[in-house]
C-alpha cells in the first residue's frame, strides 16, 4: 500500500522527470548564472542549476518548468524543449547571448544546406569518385554533438533510415546518410534512383525524459515527438517518421511495438521506461526545397506574397476539388481514403449530407458550378433513401435531412416542403446529441429567417437545450470541443431573429471558452483535457468563428494555417504510392498519428472557407 502511495505521489510531483531533467543541466554549460522556476501543481520554487533554493535578485530566469499551457512565455524569446501532457519546460534563448544550440532549432536556411549536404554526400557515395563534400554552415554548430537520423523515400517507400551515435553534427550527417543508402533492412538504393528520393533529416534531442503511468495510460498518441526504449544493451528509437509507415491503437501498442519490434527486448513490458524526446525534421519536395515537417506532417514554408483570402481560395478549391473526385456517379462517397493503406472507409450518411452543405456554400459563393451539380447529385442520392419506405429505420436519421435541408437553402433550391415536413414530423423522436441539436436549433432558425415558417420556438428550445449542457460539461475532464462550435452559428441567427443581446453574450461565451483551448500551433484539441488536435474538430471551430472574421480574426488566421498544412499535397504525400497520391490530394490528414483524409475535415474547411469569402458583416 505505501509503494502504492509512494509511486502515485512521484508521478503527481513529475519526481523521476524532473531528477533526469537537473542530471541533463549538470551535464551543459552556461555563460551566465540563472534561477529555474518550478510551477507544478503544489509545488512552486525558484531553484538554481543544483536544485538548491534561490532569490530572483539580480539573477536571469533560464528555465520554467510549468504545467501544459501553464506559462506559454513568448516564442521569440522562450523556446519549448521539452513536453508531455501534464508537463513543459521552457528554456530563456537569452542564457546563450545569441549563440543557440541545435535543440533551439534550424532556419529554413541551414536546414536547406544540411539537405544539399546529405544529398552530395550520397551522391559521392554512389559515384565513382567518392570525394568528400564540405558544407557551407556555422562552425559552432557544425560541432555541436547530435544523433541524427537520415531517411530516404523513394516512390511511396522508405528505402532506407539511419541513426548515427551521437558525434559532431556533420559528421553526423554524413554518417546517417551514407548509412541510409545501405540500410540492410531493405533494398539498397541505387545511384539512378537519387533522382526520385526525397531525404528526410530529423535531428534528436539529447533531453530524453521518462513519461508517467498517467502519459501511458492516455489513448491518444503524440506523433510529433520521439520514443525510446532501453534494456541492457538494446535499444530501440521510433521517430515521427513511423506515423507515415504504420499506426498504432494507443501507446500501450506503441510501447509493445517499440519493445518487441524494433528494440527487440526481453522483458515484461511494464519493466520497461518508455522515454521521449524532442525532435526537428525536415525533408526534401519533388524540386530537392526544403519542406517543413511538423512530427510527420509534410508543410512547404507559407508564402510570403497573397492576401490572405486569396489564400484561402485556393486551399477550398483544393479542397472541394478532393471532395468532388470522392463522389461516384450515384452520389455516393466514402467517409475517408487513407494514404497509408491506400484504401476507402465505409459510407457515412450524416458527413456525406454535409458534404453536400459545404459544396453547395463554397459553389455559390465562389460560383464554382462543379460544386454545385456535386452537391445537388449528392442531395438528390440522399432524397432517395430518406423518403423510401424500404430503409431501415436507423439508416437515415433526421440530422442527415437537417445537413441536406442547409444544403437546398445555400443553393436556393425552390421546393423545400418535403424535407421541411420531414423534419418537423421526426424531429421531436431524435434522441438528444449536442451536435445534432445545435444543428437543428441553427436550421430553425435559418428556416424562419429566409420565410420558410415559423420555428423560433423549435430553435429557441432546442438551442437552450444545448447551452444548459455546454455550461454543465464544459469544465469535466475529457468534455470534447467539438460538440459546441455549432451554437455560435445558432446565437447568430436567434439574435437576428430575436435582437435579443442574450443571444450574443452566448454567443461570445462559447466563443472565449473555444478559442482558450487553441494551441500554440493554431490548432485546437479534441477535449479541454489534452493539446493532441485533429483536423474535423479544428475545421469545426474555423467554420463558425469565419462568422465573425473581424471579431475572431487572429484565431482564425491561427487556424487556418495549422488547417492548410495538413492539407495533402502531391509533395506531403511523399510517403505513398505515386498514383494513388491523386486521390488524396486536396484532403486533410485527420490527425498526426492517423494518416485518412475524412471527408469533413475538407466540409468543415470549406464552410469556413465560403463565410470568409462571403465576406458577412460582423453583428
Amino acid at each position: 500500500m505505501l509503494k502504492k502511495f509512494f509511486s502515485r505521489a512521484n508521478e503527481f510531483y513529475h519526481t523521476e522527470q524532473l531528477d533526469v531533467f537537473f542530471k541533463w543541466l549538470a551535464s551543459k554549460t552556461f555563460p551566465e548564472s540563472f534561477y529555474i522556476l518550478i510551477d507544478l501543481p503544489l509545488q512552486t520554487d525558484v531553484v538554481d542549476a543544483n536544485r538548491k533554493k534561490v532569490s530572483k535578485d539580480n539573477k536571469t530566469c533560464g528555465f520554467i518548468i510549468c504545467q501544459t499551457n501553464g506559462h506559454s512565455p513568448s516564442e521569440e524569446d522562450w523556446h519549448r524543449i521539452w513536453y508531455a501532457e501534464g508537463i513543459e519546460i521552457w528554456e530563456n534563448k537569452d542564457l546563450h547571448r545569441g549563440v543557440l544550440p541545435l535543440r533551439f532549432g534550424l532556419s529554413l536556411t541551414e536546414k536547406g544546406e544540411l539537405l544539399r549536404f546529405a544529398r552530395k554526400t550520397m551522391e559521392s557515395f554512389l559515384g565513382e569518385e567518392n570525394t568528400v563534400p564540405e558544407p557551407d554552415f556555422p562552425a559552432y554548430l557544425a560541432n555541436e554533438k547530435t544523433m541524427i537520423d537520415v531517411g530516404i523515400w523513394i516512390d511511396g517507400h522508405m528505402r532506407g533510415s539511419i541513426i548515427s551515435p551521437s558525434m559532431p553534427l556533420i559528421d553526423a550527417l554524413r554518417y546517417a546518410s551514407r548509412g541510409a543508402l545501405r540500410d540492410t533492412r531493405m533494398k539498397p538504393t541505387e545511384r539512378d534512383e537519387l533522382e526520385r528520393a526525397h531525404i528526410e533529416i530529423t535531428l534528436m534531442s539529447d533531453l530524453v525524459l521518462p513519461l508517467r503511468k498517467p502519459d501511458m495510460e492516455a489513448r491518444k498518441i503524440d506523433a510529433c515527438i520521439g520514443y525510446y526504449v532501453e534494456e541492457d544493451a538494446k535499444r530501440g528509437w521510433y521517430l515521427p517518421m513511423i506515423f507515415n509507415c504504420a499506426k498504432f491503437k494507443d501507446m500501450k501498442d506503441l510501447k509493445r511495438s517499440l519493445i518487441n519490434e524494433k528494440a527487440k527486448i526481453v522483458a515484461r513490458e511494464d519493466d520497461v521506461v518508455l522515454y521521449a524526446f524532442q525532435t526537428e525534421g525536415w525533408l526534401e519536395n519533388t524540386k530537392f526545397n526544403s519542406m517543413f515537417l511538423e512530427g510527420p506532417v509534410a508543410y512547404s514554408p507559407s508564402p510570403s506574397t497573397g492576401s490572405f483570402l486569396n489564400r484561402v481560395k485556393i486551399h477550398g478549391d483544393a479542397a472541394a476539388k478532393w471532395l468532388i473526385g470522392m463522389c461516384d456517379r450515384h452520389g455516393a462517397m466514402p467517409l475517408y481514403r487513407d494514404p497509408l493503406y491506400q484504401r476507402a472507409g465505409r459510407m457515412d450518411w450524416g458527413r456525406l449530407a454535409n458534404a453536400s452543405h459545404a459544396l453547395a456554400e463554397f459553389g455559390m459563393v465562389t460560383k464554382n458550378q462543379e460544386c454545385i451539380r456535386t452537391s445537388k447529385k449528392i442531395s438528390e442520392y440522399i432524397c432517395r433513401y430518406i423518403f423510401d419506405t424500404r430503409k431501415p429505420s436507423a439508416v437515415i436519421d433526421v440530422g442527415v435531412s437537417a445537413y441536406v435541408l442547409h444544403a437546398a437553402l445555400a443553393r436556393r433550391d425552390a421546393n423545400l416542403s418535403p424535407l421541411i415536413g420531414y423534419l418537423q414530423e421526426n424531429y421531436t423522436r431524435t434522441a438528444y446529441r449536442p451536435i445534432m441539436y445545435a444543428v437543428l436549433a441553427s436550421l430553425f432558425a435559418k428556416l424562419t429567417l429566409e420565410g420558410k415558417g415559423e420555428h423560433r420556438a423549435e430553435s429557441i428550445s432546442l438551442a437552450e437545450k444545448v447551452f444548459d449542457d455546454f455550461k454543465k460539461n464544459r469544465e469535466l475532464p475529457g468534455t470534447q470541443l467539438a460538440l459546441y462550435p455549432e451554437l455560435i452559428y445558432a446565437f447568430q441567427l436567434l439574435h437576428s431573429l430575436t435582437g435579443e443581446p442574450l443571444y450574443l453574450e452566448r454567443l461570445e461565451e462559447v466563443a472565449a471558452w473555444l478559442i482558450g483551448k487553441q494551441n500554440m500551433n493554431g490548432s485546437f484539441p479534441s477535449s479541454n483535457d489534452v493539446t493532441l488536435p485533429y483536423t474535423r474538430g479544428t475545421g469545426k471551430i474555423f467554420e463558425v468563428l469565419a462568422l465573425h472574421p473581424s471579431r475572431y480574426n487572429a484565431v482564425l488566421q491561427k487556424s487556418f494555417e495549422w488547417l492548410v498544412r495538413m492539407q495533402y499535397t502531391s509533395d506531403s504525400l511523399y510517403f505513398t504510392a505515386i498514383p494513388f497520391r491523386e486521390k488524396v490530394a486536396g484532403g486533410f490528414r485527420h490527425d498526426y498519428a492517423n494518416t485518412e483524409a475524412w471527408i469533413d475535415s475538407a466540409s468543415h474547411f470549406l464552410i469556413g472557407a465560403a463565410r470568409l469569402l462571403g465576406k458577412p458583416v460582423d453583428k
